[in-house]
Order: structure tokens, then sequence, then C-alpha cells
């Protein structure tokens, strides 16, 4: 963990509203996450599977030259890219701006998380899940708080990625990884609470034996 005496901790508030969908305040600016510099851990990249990252930090030219520098070393270190972009417009100069951010990275990911909204806004072509090729459908569950449930969606594909790569050449497998993933965001749905709702391997080997 590195500490900045002139930077804050960027906060995020969350407002949860009765259909448990949410509204979000984020508080940056300036914040320890716009000031990296040139402080990339290569040795602890060397040591991991996947890189996992997003798209805010491309923000602030002061940290976007690191960035892209983690990203890059990432890459030479075979370490499998994943991306999910988070787009918030509130945060860009602009929607432009924000696409153009967005997408000077796509292609360096091996996978990538991302809502309808989002890449209906950063293709601009339309509904992009007319085609249900490959299509897995979610869960039904009853929603109590929408708050980190892409998050805990990830985090279940990742882990399966993370131990067996060779899961992309083998569609039955990778079904397997995304029942998987999306009972994680089920569960995570059905509580409050960003952190202390994540379940457990356990909880959703659980679940997929109800």
């Amino acid at each position: 963990m590195l500490v900045d005496s002139n930077a804050s901790t960027i906060l995020y508030y969350v407002l949860l509203r009765a259909d448990g969908e949410r509204e979000c305040s984020l508080f940056r600016n300036p914040s320890a996450n716009m000031l990296l510099y040139s402080e990339v851990d290569r040795k602890l990249i060397k040591k991991a599977k996947i890189f996992h990252y997003g798209s805010i930090g491309l923000i602030d030219e002061q940290c976007k030259a690191s960035y892209l520098a983690a990203l890059s070393f990432a890459k030479t270190c075979d370490c499998i890219l994943s991306y999910d972009p988070k787009l918030r417009l509130e945060l860009w100069p602009s929607a432009e701006a924000a696409r153009k951010g967005i997408m000077s990275i796509w292609n360096l990911a091996d996978v990538i998380k991302i809502s309808k909204d989002e890449i209906t806004h950063l293709i601009d072509a339309g509904d992009p899940c007319d085609d249900d090729d490959g299509e897995v459908r979610g869960l039904n569950v009853e929603p109590v708080d929408t708050t980190g449930v892409g998050d805990a969606f990830v985090s279940g594909i990742l882990y399966y990625i993370a131990s067996d790569p060779s899961i992309f050449k083998d569609e039955k497998r990778l079904r397997k990884a995304l029942y998987f993933a999306r009972v994680c965001g089920a569960i995570m749905v059905t509580k409050r609470g960003a952190i202390s709702a994540l379940p457990t391997k356990d909880d959703v080997l659980q679940y997929k034996m109800q």
C-alpha cells in the first residue's frame, strides 16, 4: 500500500432506492488514485495471473502514463487482462472523451465485463444484444441491493479463469464458469452491502446444490 500525505482516499457514496437500484456519488478531486505518477509495482504484477483494470485512471493525465505502463508491463508478463470500463460520464470532460478513452485500451483486454447500457453508448450501434449467440441468461432472484453485483460476477468468472485459463477453448467449461459467476451475482443482489454481501466459494457451492 502506498500513502500520499497530499491526497485523500476516494469516497464513493451509494443511495439505495426502494427497488434495489442505486444512485451513486463519487468524490475524487484530488484523490490518491489520481496521483500515481510512476509508482508501478512491477514485482507485484509479475506474480499475478490476472491484471484487472478499469478506465477511470485514464481521465487524469497525472496518472494516465503510469496506468498505461502498468497495462503494458502486465501484457509482457502474460497476465490475463480483465477490463471493467465502469462508464462514469460525470467524471469525464465529455461523453465523447469518455468513449475515446475507454475504447483506447479496449483491444488490450482478454476479458471485458460491460453492461448493455455501457456498450450501447460506446459503440453507438443499436441494441448489442439482438444476437443472442453465446448468451447465458441470469438467475431469477428478489433484488435487495444491486451495489457490487457486477463485481461479484467478475470475481466469480476470474476465479475460474485463474484456476484454468484454458476454459476459453471449451464452451462447456466456460458455461460452467459463467454459471458460477451468475450465482455469485445472484447471492450478492439478495443482501445489503458492497463488501459484506460478497459470497464465499462455499456460499456459491451451497446455492448450486439447492
